[in-house]
């Protein structure tokens, strides 16, 4: 992607823990290769680079490190701030707290002008010290940005942002990039699957959040009502051998693949027949879009913003923590040929309509060019 230069353009710099795979890294990697000749992105991962970076550094753009320490680093924002200082940074955008809290901090070492932050998912901290910081720290934020309206009121709440400085901006992914899956024979195949298999489709991080012991719970009951059903789970994580051996206990080891981390996501999907989710908290989760984008309907728990994309005709959605609604929704919607046709083309235009990463991209630099005109930095630039 071709830059202009920084007469011409402002440096804006993405501050996260890292760029390992998640919708989080996934974002930003698209906000920084969407942003327009008038903003020069750079990323600051405060832990390490991770997985994603490969793919900003080959467009050209620059990731940076820096190994934070653990716990608290007292010696970070000011390594930070001396980069931004040095790179002649314009605007700052932290996402979450512990990107919020140094990122901040260092931007105001530095007198970068121009902080935003976003808040992903719900990730409620009921310490003193933090409610503390967030309310400390939150009248230097230009603006905050919830990725959905729940997010929206957990920024109103527990950073003490003000309406003023609030704005929701809906998750978007690349619609082309998902749309195209791989023929469902082919990939069914890859992944050692019969084609008459039907293949319930998970993609998330084997974390607590994610809740996969629900998942696989549910599952159980499923492979009592369905004959040919599999269930794929890809991604990794910390609780990777804990849920293989829920496998085993729940009698679906030989019905239950893990594929772990996988960089063709947007062909393994053309192996799904159905999408599902059982996170117990989420903002708005890319992996169901892209699931939507590639034609998936989906079954989800009714957590964070989920409601604010699935509805009765793209998908259904069911409590948290409730194997026995959960697999009640597959049973309804997996038997029905039609169902599953009609949810997904419906899920496919719903994504189309509202979720593309270039509108976005386009609301996130309306925001960064809002803030820049309010401090004057758009004087004298047509």
């Amino acid at each position: 992607m071709k830059r202009s230069d920084s007469q011409t353009a402002f440096k804006l710099a993405h501050v996260i823990l890292s760029l390992k795979t998640g919708g989080l890294e996934k974002l930003v990697v698209e906000l920084a290769l969407k942003a327009t000749s008038r903003f020069i992105p750079v990323v600051c991962c405060l832990e390490k680079k991770g997985e994603l970076a490969y793919e900003l550094e080959n467009s050209g753009i620059k990731v940076v490190t820096f190994s934070k320490r653990e716990g608290v680093d007292i010696l970070l924002p000011f390594k930070l701030a001396h980069f931004l200082r040095k790179e002649g940074v314009t605007i700052v955008h932290t996402h979450n707290y512990a990107a919020y809290f140094y990122g901040i901090l260092a931007a105001k070492v530095a007198g970068v002008p121009i902080i935003i932050h976003t808040e992903h998912g719900v990730h409620l901290y009921f310490q003193i010290r933090r409610k503390l910081l967030k309310r400390v720290i939150s009248p230097f934020v230009d603006k905050f940005i919830a990725v959905s309206e729940d997010v929206r009121e957990i920024l109103h709440s527990h950073y003490y942002a003000k309406d003023k400085q609030l704005v929701t901006i809906l998750n978007g992914v690349d619609i082309d990039k998902y749309s195209n899956s791989a023929d469902s024979t082919v990939q069914k195949e890859k992944i050692g699957l019969d084609v008459k298999t039907r293949v319930i489709g998970n993609v998330a991080r084997l974390s607590p959040e994610k809740d996969h012991k629900t998942l696989l719970r549910a599952f159980s009951l499923v492979v009592r009502k369905i004959r040919f059903v599999k269930l794929v789970i890809v991604g990794d994580g910390i609780l990777r051998e804990e849920l293989e051996k829920e496998a085993v206990k729940l009698g679906i080891k030989d019905d239950v693949i893990f594929l772990g981390l996988r960089n063709d996501v947007p062909e393994l999907l053309g192996a799904f027949d159905l999408f599902v989710l059982s996170s117990i908290r989420e903002g708005i989760p890319l992996t169901i879009l892209e699931a939507m984008a590639a034609g998936l309907p989906v079954v989800a728990t009714n957590v964070g913003g989920i409601p604010e994309v699935i509805n009765g005709e793209t998908g259904l959605i069911v409590p948290p923590k409730d194997p026995t609604a959960l697999a009640n929704a597959i049973i309804r919607v997996l038997i029905d040929e039609n169902t599953l046709k009609r949810m997904g083309l419906k899920a496919k235009r719903r994504v189309i309509e509202r979720f593309s990463i270039e509108r976005t991209a386009n609301e996130y630099e309306k925001v960064y060019i809002s803030a820049l005109r309010e401090h004057g930095c758009l004087k004298g630039i047509r």
